[in-house]
């Protein structure tokens, strides 16, 4: 009866997670990333005829090359790897976030679970699609308690003991087996090493290494957690060379929301949806609490834990990218927790009390039950989680905003879509398990269309992996490399897939974003050439934009796809280019 108490709040997690992930989990590609990673394994791992996704998830590669080739295995057991570490990475966190809190009771901890969960809700996304940093981040925590329950244990004795080296040797494999599946994670080693030299492993323990004790220790764990990360990284295939070229992609990842043309509010606008699920209006209540409760209970030691893990992704901040930012959400969910603490023990009268903890309720549950629709010039997301028509009317030419006992709108973040609160209904009926199931249905059309016609399907939104794995699945295979470039112009890429029918298509790549769009369409022209039509699929608004070029040009096949007259489109653009040089000549 104690343990069942006394855990209670590990079985309440894993039962919400249950229940969330059987109601939304679909093994579709979600972002875009996930199909790359599984080009890769499809192909062999030839990184020269097909690249991985990115090198930072090494490992996570090299695991799933054990897995036989076959696109439905791999789609599905990404997405089922995931689930079990979005679950796994949150009890790590929470249990994490009780030892720093000894004191919290257990009837704390069951509801300070619920509220977590309902005021992040980005836990449930991250586990809905594949995402190798949940696993790397599950291991670098495991280490972190390891350290933890090590140093604890063994302070009273001689320094070191064989006990301790043991702790502390499995540490750094898990530390360094975490960092291979996903680099970024190494920032949380300096969190590690301020929480033990800060003392927060003896708190309530009445003992405490030395201040030169901890220095020592501390240095040498360091060092060694780099060394063995290398190790790890080696281990997965990559060298120094590769880890080099990698950190030279920080500066890209910390613009990643927005462009030296973007004002500072549309990136602080863009980065705040982006973290939305993440950081709800409760849980950024709950953490101010709990961090003025800190500072008042001056906890230098929890102070410090939540400043390095602040300072160390404040350079990613404006990205607002959850997997970039995950190495600061244990501290993040230890104010959280600190906060509903804070408000549990509110030693005020009892009807302020019971107002205060109203609200808090209220601010909770009221994002998940209410979305906020809008209906945005210029946008096919929306006005709930839905996807508009690329040729659909004309737009208001104002905004249009309504709360609605429904999903949010659709907002596209680099992690999948979100929606603009109304949790609730994305996750438990069933709307984002049909948003993705009409995506993939959407592209399994493409390949139906250019099989009937026999005409090449041109892929202009990343990545092409989506048609390509899609062709795979059905048995069409292909010696071209994927940065070959096409007959018809060098910037863009052509593959000629075919199988043992004696079937071809011929798949067509250059990611075409709006602010690049006029120079673009120009390489589309050239297809003419070669081709009297293609499929074209891209990005809401590049697809919008062609089919206000050229109205006559195409025929609607899905909300994202069309087949395009060239010759007709090109006529048109070439019109619509004339019309503009005289507009300006003017």
């Amino acid at each position: 009866m104690h343990y069942a108490r006394h855990y209670s709040w590990l079985i309440v997690a894993l039962f919400l997670f249950a229940i969330i992930f059987l109601l939304a989990d679909t093994p579709e590609y979600i972002e875009g990333d996930d199909a790359v990673s599984i080009s890769y394994h499809l192909f062999g791992h030839d990184a020269d005829f097909q690249p991985p996704y990115t090198p930072r998830q090494g490992m996570m590669d090299v695991v799933f090359g054990f897995l036989p080739a076959e696109e439905a295995l791999l789609r599905s057991m990404a997405v089922f790897v995931s689930n079990i570490a979005a679950v796994t990475l949150f009890i790590l966190i929470l249990a994490l976030v009780f030892e720093w809190l000894p004191d919290i009771t257990s009837q704390q901890k069951l509801i300070a679970t619920v509220i977590v969960l309902f005021a992040s809700p980005e836990f449930f996304y991250l586990g809905l699609l594949y995402n190798p940093t949940l696993i790397a981040m599950s291991l670098i925590l495991a280490a972190h308690l390891l350290i933890r329950h090590t140093v604890s244990r063994y302070a009273r004795a001689a320094f070191p003991t064989t006990g301790m080296l043991a702790g502390l040797a499995v540490s750094l494999i898990l530390f360094g087996l975490g960092v291979s599946f996903r680099w970024n994670v190494i920032v949380y080693g300096v969190v590690i090493v301020a929480d033990v030299f800060s003392g927060n492993p003896f708190r309530g323990r009445g003992i405490l290494f030395t201040l030169r004790q901890r220095i020592v220790f501390v240095t040498v764990w360091g060092g060694l957690a780099l060394a063995a990360s290398l190790a790890m990284i080696y281990a997965s295939g990559y060298t120094l060379h590769t880890i080099i070229d990698e950190l030279k992609l920080i500066g890209v990842v910390a613009r990643q929301t927005g462009s030296a043309q973007q004002t500072i509010p549309t990136i602080n606008i863009r980065t705040g949806l982006t973290l939305m699920s993440l950081i709800t209006p409760a849980a950024f209540v709950l953490s101010v609490v709990g961090f003025v409760r800190l500072v008042r209970q001056r906890d230098a030691a929890l102070l410090l834990v939540v400043l390095v893990s602040g300072l160390g992704v404040l350079p990613i901040v404006p990205s607002g990218v959850p997997k970039f930012l995950i190495t600061s959400i244990p501290a993040l969910i230890l104010l959280v927790v600190e906060g509903w603490v804070a408000i549990w023990n509110l030693s005020s009268r009892q009807q302020l009390q019971s107002f205060v903890k109203a609200t808090l309720v209220a601010t909770l549950i009221v994002p998940w039950f209410v979305g906020i629709h809008i209906l945005r010039p210029g946008t096919a997301w929306g006005p709930g989680f839905e996807l508009r028509s690329y040729d659909r009317p004309e737009d208001s030419a104002s905004t249009q905003i309504a709360l609605a006992f429904d999903s949010g709108a659709a907002y596209p973040t680099p992690e999948g879509l979100r929606p603009i609160f109304g949790h609730a209904y994305t996750l438990l009926a069933g709307d984002w398990r049909a948003m993705y199931h009409q995506l993939a249905a959407e592209n399994r059309q493409l390949v139906d269309v250019a099989l009937e016609q026999n005409i090449p399907i041109l892929v202009t939104q990343f990545p092409p992996s989506y048609v390509v794995n899609e062709l795979v699945a059905r048995g069409f295979s292909t010696q071209a490399k994927s940065k070959q470039t096409s007959r018809a112009t060098p910037f863009i890429r052509e593959r000629l897939f075919s199988n043992a029918a004696g079937q071809t298509v011929t798949v067509l790549y250059i990611e075409i974003q709006d602010s690049e769009v006029m120079i673009d369409f120009t390489e589309v022209t050239a297809l003419s050439a070669m081709w009297d039509t293609v499929l074209i699929n891209g990005y809401p608004r590049t697809i919008r934009h062609l089919a206000q070029i050229a109205p006559t040009a195409h025929e609607k096949v899905g909300p994202l796809s069309a087949i395009l007259d060239l010759q007709q489109f090109t006529a048109d653009f070439v019109v619509m280019l004339e019309t503009s040089e005289r507009a300006s000549s003017n």
